[in-house]
């Protein structure tokens, strides 16, 4: 033929069209379900660790680690919180009597301890005597205790109750003639106030809180 004639040799002339696949009507697409885990937060790694990090083994045993110091953190608080909770511990009863100290005491002028209710042993049978009456400073109730200085207050009797008053939260101070009281403010208004005089040692509690002038006018009519 004259066409064959015409081509190069070595020239081999193929019709070269894309292979296609035929579709099956019958196929249908199946939907493929892609499950999305929820995003952990970014942390910011140091280079130096992120360096040391570079396995998937350190990988692995860094997020266990992290993971146990974790767990070990709740553990501590709930056991903490549930073994050291404060606990309620009632205080030993004191039976109150009446009764008559054996040691000379100060009431304010012109009253006697009949007129006061009488006088009440406020401490143990086993400890110091101290007694108590019950008196009002304007419309204020407060309760006076009193009991002999202890020996060891003698030589330093200032210093001695200044430690007690700051065993007590009395921070603040005011001076009645020659003695200084200390007094202390609570919950509620609440107050007490700490003093030595006449060889006593004095503390007197308020219902409410009280004036300086009124405690001062008090503590100056105790003889």
């Amino acid at each position: 033929m004259a066409g064959e004639k015409n081509r190069p040799k070595g020239m081999v002339w193929q019709d070269v069209r894309p292979s296609v696949v035929a579709k099956n009507p019958n196929t249908k697409k199946r939907r493929q379900i892609v499950f999305v885990l929820p995003s952990l937060p970014k942390i910011k790694i140091p280079k130096k660790i992120k360096a040391r990090l570079n396995t998937r083994r350190r990988r692995i045993v860094a997020v266990i680690i992290l993971a146990l110091i974790f767990a070990a953190v709740l553990s501590w608080y709930f056991l903490f919180e549930r073994n050291h909770a404060p606990k309620y511990i009632p205080s030993a009863k004191i039976t109150l009597t009446k009764g008559t100290p054996n040691y000379t005491t100060i009431l304010p002028d012109g009253k006697s301890s009949s007129e006061l209710g009488g006088w009440t042993r406020v401490s143990p049978p086993t400890s110091n005597a101290v007694y108590a009456y019950v008196d009002k400073i304007g419309k204020v109730q407060v309760d006076v205790s009193e009991q002999p200085l202890p020996d060891g207050f003698k030589n330093n009797i200032e210093a001695q109750v200044q430690q007690i008053a700051e065993a007590e939260g009395a921070s603040e101070k005011i001076t009645v003639g020659a003695i200084t009281v200390h007094i202390g403010t609570y919950d509620k208004g609440t107050q007490r106030a700490i003093f030595s005089k006449n060889n006593l040692l004095l503390l007197i509690t308020s219902a409410s809180t009280i004036s300086n002038n009124d405690w001062a006018t008090y503590i100056n009519t105790l003889n």
